[in-house]
């Protein structure tokens, strides 16, 4: 080992890559659409992203290359899933709404204390 040059703490970010890995991880996913990485679970929630293989919910989830840069340049598909997270990140907890009987995220109105809406 090499140990005249320091080791980096952060990888190189996937967008300086030449060629990109067949498969993406949450980070590499949300570097080339744009979004924070904390953005991916809701994506995927909102049926805008599909991992690749399935498995448990807390797994790792990884990516097609392939799908990822089509989805960057569909500007619909953008658009739609900048809707997806401004709704969820914009959205009150339901102890907000607990008073004032305003719709939730999906347009039902909330109960206030003693389940009257």
């Amino acid at each position: 080992m090499n140990t005249s040059q320091p080791l980096r703490a952060n990888p190189p970010s996937c967008l300086n890559m030449l060629r990109f890995p067949a498969r993406l991880n949450a980070e590499q996913t949300a570097q080339i659409l744009g979004f924070q990485p904390h953005h991916i679970p809701i994506l995927i929630k909102a049926g805008l992203l599909d991992p690749l293989g399935g498995g448990p919910r807390n797994s790792v989830k990884f990516f097609a290359a392939v799908e990822i840069r089509a989805l960057g340049r569909d500007r619909d598909w953008l658009d739609r899933a900048t809707e997806a997270i401004s709704r969820r990140e914009g959205r009150p907890t339901s102890a907000d709404h607990l008073d004032s009987g305003e719709p939730d995220g999906a347009g039902r109105p909330m109960l206030r204390e003693g389940g009257h809406p």
